[in-house]
């Protein structure tokens, strides 16, 4: 008897150490794994709600819409060349871009949103998303989409001080109120229309890359500006022949005439004494492709590191396999004029709920990368880019103009034009840097269009 008593009991225990277990095991369900399934975008019962809810909506720096509230048809009423940044919203395809990354905050379904909104709906209540308010400008957006016109390339426009983007253009672009009709044919065309090139496009900086080069040289101390290097039409390296653009006799010029020529023959030179490890470090002190925080698919560059003397050279004057983005660009020229702190590049001013109560989120903390006196000296280099170089054709008048000027060689037809700069050079407003795929020279084709945006934002002077 007394063991059947004791086996009852062992029995017992046994039964409510299964109950609490299971009491647990629920409980961990609900508190950890249950929000994320329920907001999962395969849930069934989400795809329900998604139907049921007033999606917020999407707006620029300014207030102005982009994308609209508690509308599927006809939701995007921004620039075309901001398509692929804001994304699309779409019961078959999905979601993509920002649509994509503040998918929940939008739906108004994030923390213990997803109950209240089951709850309201249960009542029959109308449950409404958040909104976002984007740090892009829509009339920068326009002035830069009309700027670079029907040429395949991109535009980037930032604040050197903030990070913030003000305006993103890509052409050729798409309307994603359009995008679920024309999906095969944008999916097919060769052109890549889905592609957003200013932060996704990857090409040869050419000479922009001599921005980096030169700074590294500064900011070492190794070399000043008024230093002299021999300059020649060419240079051989290993047997590998070293062009410059122009014809010229051999003779001494410093290293601010050498990079208001852009010379080919004196950067190289520079990179050897640089040597491949140092010259890297600021390449990882830029920290190149590093964007996750950005709410958008961005491409990372190819940058590896130069293994022999040739491809060392080639490096230091953006060529053989390295490859960057419009967005690295900009903010290597951001950091010179930010007296060589990096800022760190964003798209979201501010989460705005419901009721209109916004949240900002104020921008990360720059990093630095080059010493403000590297940072003035570059400066200089490129005020004369500008003033009397290869870039002269961006003048504004009234304004000083910090620029450089690049013609990328590529293997797919004539060479891509880049121009990057930051204007008034004194006191730096806007970075604009311009890439046209297959342009030819950068200072003929893209700082005209860098001219324009700058004209019509900042002003004659």
């Amino acid at each position: 008897m007394a063991g059947t008593i004791k086996g009852l009991n062992r029995l017992g225990k046994l039964f409510i150490g299964c109950i609490l277990m299971l009491i647990l095991a629920g409980g961990f369900f609900q508190v950890v794994w249950a929000p994320s399934l329920a907001r999962s975008a395969g849930n069934p019962r989400i795809q329900t709600l998604r139907e049921q809810i007033i999606r917020g909506g999407i707006f620029d720096y300014q207030g102005r819409v982009l994308a609209q509230a508690g509308v599927s048809s006809g939701r995007y009423t921004g620039p075309r060349s901001l398509g692929a940044i804001v994304g699309y919203d779409h019961r078959v395809l999905g979601q993509s871009g920002l649509e994509q990354a503040y998918d929940q905050h939008l739906l108004g379904l994030t923390g213990a949103s997803l109950y209240l909104c089951q709850w309201r709906l249960f009542k029959g209540e109308k449950h409404y998303g958040n909104h976002l308010r984007l740090t892009i400008d829509v009339e920068y957006q326009r002035i830069a989409e009309e700027a670079l016109g029907a040429r395949q390339g991109a535009v980037v426009i930032l604040d050197p001080t903030s990070g913030a983007l003000r305006a993103l253009v890509s052409y050729p672009n798409f309307d994603p109120n359009e995008v679920y009709a024309q999906w095969a044919s944008l999916r097919e065309d060769p052109a890549a229309p889905l592609l957003h090139r200013a932060v996704q496009g990857l090409y040869p900086p050419g000479s922009l890359f001599k921005m980096l080069v030169l700074a590294a040289a500064l900011d070492t101390g190794l070399y000043e500006l008024h230093d002299t290097f021999l300059d020649q039409t060419s240079w051989l390296v290993e047997g590998h022949s070293l062009n410059n653009a122009y014809s010229t006799e051999p003779g001494e010029i410093s290293l601010l005439e050498a990079f208001r020529r852009s010379s080919n023959v004196v950067f190289g030179q520079l990179a050897l004494d640089l040597g491949a490890e140092r010259l890297f470090d600021y390449v990882e002190r830029l920290g190149f492709g590093a964007h996750k925080k950005l709410g958008v698919a961005t491409s990372r560059p190819r940058l590896n590191k130069p293994a022999t003397l040739v491809e060392l050279v080639q490096f230091a004057i953006g060529q053989g396999s390295l490859l960057v983005t419009p967005l690295d660009m900009a903010l290597l020229t951001a950091t010179i004029a930010n007296g060589g702190l990096c800022p760190q590049p964003y798209l979201v001013e501010a989460l705005v709920d419901a009721d209109g109560d916004e949240h900002r989120l104020p921008p990360a903390l720059p990093k630095r990368v080059i010493s403000s006196f590297a940072a003035y000296q570059m400066k200089r280099a490129m005020l004369a880019v500008v003033e009397a170089g290869t870039g002269t054709l961006a003048q504004v008048s009234g304004i000083d103009i910090a620029g450089k000027t690049g013609s990328a060689e590529n293997p797919h037809g004539k060479p891509h034009a880049w121009f990057t700069c930051f204007a008034p050079a004194e006191a730096p407003q806007i970075v604009v840097t311009v890439v046209v795929e297959n342009g030819g020279s950068g200072g003929q084709v893209a700082a005209p269009i860098a001219r324009r945006i700058l004209l019509e934002i900042l002003g004659e002077g």
